[in-house]
């Protein structure tokens, strides 16, 4: 069976627009994004060399070009399905789990 996700389909499944959740982290202005990254990078003190940890998506389809790709591992920490989120990926009453890294092991 071939699906495709459409307005629609959207739409019928969630008829009305879910309310923000007032205690979520609020999402960050492309001026603020910006700003931080030129704050990480002075104080990283160069922008010849920086080496960025990726896990999950930001493996699969890098947002950024880069000149070199390494195989890295971090002791003391695992990837596993340990982040409850209820925004856009499920709800209060069913929160949809994603992968992060948590404490413990190794990756």
């Amino acid at each position: 069976m071939n699906r495709v996700l459409t307005r629609a389909l959207i739409d019928r499944a969630h008829p009305s627009p879910v309310p923000d959740d007032p205690g979520a982290m609020r999402l960050r202005s492309e001026d603020e994004i910006e700003a931080a990254l030129d704050g990480a990078l002075r104080e990283h003190g160069s922008k010849d060399e920086l080496w960025l940890f990726a896990y999950g998506s930001l493996m699969w389809k890098p947002d950024l070009d880069y000149a070199e790709r390494r195989i890295g591992r971090i002791r003391g920490w695992h990837r596993r399905f340990c982040l409850w989120q209820w925004r856009f990926r499920g709800t209060r009453d069913c929160p949809g789990m994603m992968l992060a890294l948590d404490r413990g092991g190794s990756w």
